[in-house]
């Protein structure tokens, strides 16, 4: 083991590098502790000043730059990048193999939207799966899925709840149920096809 100072050690025997600590448990360790609990501003995040953590860069400064992360198992290829596009704001791409032509899956961009099939997303989360195909799914191991839509006044739900589809707005009785073929208003066991 050859260690400076406690900060940098070379565990030669298990070949692993520690930062920071003189004991790496992984091939590379990076160790500190730092009582910030600002996640968003803390740590020199702002005009990369300096601080704890771990920093990848790229002081190129044109329009579509990127600094990268990249992952690779077996022959599968992952990366994460972040793109430069202009002062303070910049793009995370989170892009899969995509069997062999790698393709950005998940985009956030600087203003917050989310985009899953998009890097050009229009609402806060923007999901586009492509033709024929289902652009959303929610599961759930208990027989209760749903969809919850919030606004100022009201909240629309939309699910399965138990053996029946459902739609209801501000969680009240159920408004419109669907159960076997047959469609109810005001209650979940409708005899009627309606």
């Amino acid at each position: 083991t050859l260690s400076y100072d406690g900060n940098f050690t070379w565990d030669n025997s298990n070949k692993r590098l520690g930062v920071g600590t003189v004991a790496p448990v992984k091939t590379f360790s990076l160790t500190f502790a730092d009582t910030d609990t600002s996640p968003a501003s803390g740590r020199g995040l702002s005009g990369g000043a300096a601080g704890d953590g771990f920093l990848i860069r790229n002081t190129d400064e044109t329009v579509g730059s990127y600094t990268n992360l990249d992952f690779r198992s077996g022959t599968a290829d992952g990366r994460i990048a972040y793109d430069f596009q202009g002062t303070n704001d910049g793009n995370f791409h989170f892009i899969t193999d995509n069997a062999g032509s790698p393709e950005t899956k998940l985009f956030i961009e600087n203003a917050g939207n989310v985009g899953i099939g998009t890097t050009n997303p229009s609402t806060p989360l923007d999901v586009n799966s492509g033709t024929g195909s289902i652009p959303a799914s929610f599961n759930s191991t208990n027989n209760h899925a749903y969809l919850r839509v919030v606004d100022d006044d009201d909240t629309f739900y939309a699910g399965i709840y138990d053996d029946y589809g459902f739609l209801d707005i501000d969680g009240g009785e159920f408004e419109l149920t669907f159960n076997n073929g047959k469609v109810g208003v005001g209650t979940v066991a409708p005899v009627k096809t309606f």
